[in-house]
């Protein structure tokens, strides 16, 4: 049995401990996953026991008001992609009022690692499969009028499935609408 703790008045994003328990019990902190100086990645519980990942926004980057405003444009470009199988679309955008109101998206959490990390050299055949796998959705990305920007080994998480590693594109961060492509649905 754990034991769950509230997060203390303020702490910045970057060194939130296991157990702790953010949006008024909704969601408890497993392990940090991830991270770099905008934001850091966390695998969460929700109370009904469902995996998430929580992505909090770091302190010096939540004072400037267009961090603030790109954070929002990834969630809104993002769900655009709603049902996509190999995009990671945000459930929810908010601030986190345990943490000074830093800004927060949860999203679905993906079992896996970073390109980069779990791949390291692949064979020849199952890197050419995922490369053609990302390309298929970026394509389909491109399609509903949003250019990712920001496509590197980080930013692609592979999970591994029936032996094959199964490709999913993460942070919209940098994403950008071209005004064309498909409607949302």
């Amino acid at each position: 049995m754990s034991v769950t703790t509230q997060a203390p008045a303020f702490h910045d994003a970057d060194d939130l401990p296991p157990n702790t328990s953010l949006l008024g019990g909704r969601l408890v902190i497993d392990v940090r996953i991830g991270g770099g100086g905008a934001a850091t990645v966390y695998a969460a519980t929700t109370e009904d026991g469902h995996d998430v990942a929580i992505k909090i926004m770091s302190t010096a980057h939540a004072e400037v008001p267009s961090s603030r405003q790109r954070f929002r444009n990834e969630v809104m470009l993002a769900q655009q992609l709603a049902g996509h199988p190999g995009v990671v679309v945000p459930y929810e955008l908010g601030e986190l009022p345990e943490l000074d109101g830093l800004p927060y998206i949860t999203m679905p959490l993906v079992k896996g690692a970073p390109l980069l990390l779990e791949a390291g050299r692949l064979p020849v055949v199952k890197a050419v499969t995922v490369l053609r796998d990302l390309a298929r959705i970026l394509a389909d990305v491109h399609e509903h009028g949003i250019v990712h920007r920001d496509i590197k080994p980080s930013n692609v998480l592979v999970r591994e499935q029936g032996g094959e590693l199964i490709p999913y594109l993460i942070d919209f961060g940098l994403a950008t609408s071209t005004g064309e492509g498909a409607a949302p649905s």
